[in-house]
């Protein structure tokens, strides 16, 4: 019941936000702040690209 009510409030402010989150999301960086997100955004790459190495290594692993 509890996990139930907590699904359901999620989904509820979920979709209440979607619309603020796209907004903050399509905003340009803040001055001064460019330097720290092209940091973020290379370190999401690396671990996308060792995340997307280890599902195909497992991937490989137990079809055998």
């Amino acid at each position: 019941m509890v996990l139930k009510e907590a699904e359901e409030l999620r989904l509820y402010y979920e979709e209440k936000n979607r619309d603020l989150i796209a907004r903050i999301a399509a905003q340009p960086p803040k001055p001064g702040t460019e330097a720290a997100w092209e940091k973020l955004r290379a370190a999401k790459a690396k671990f996308k690209s060792k995340l997307e190495f280890f599902i195909l290594k497992y991937d490989r692993v137990n079809v055998s």
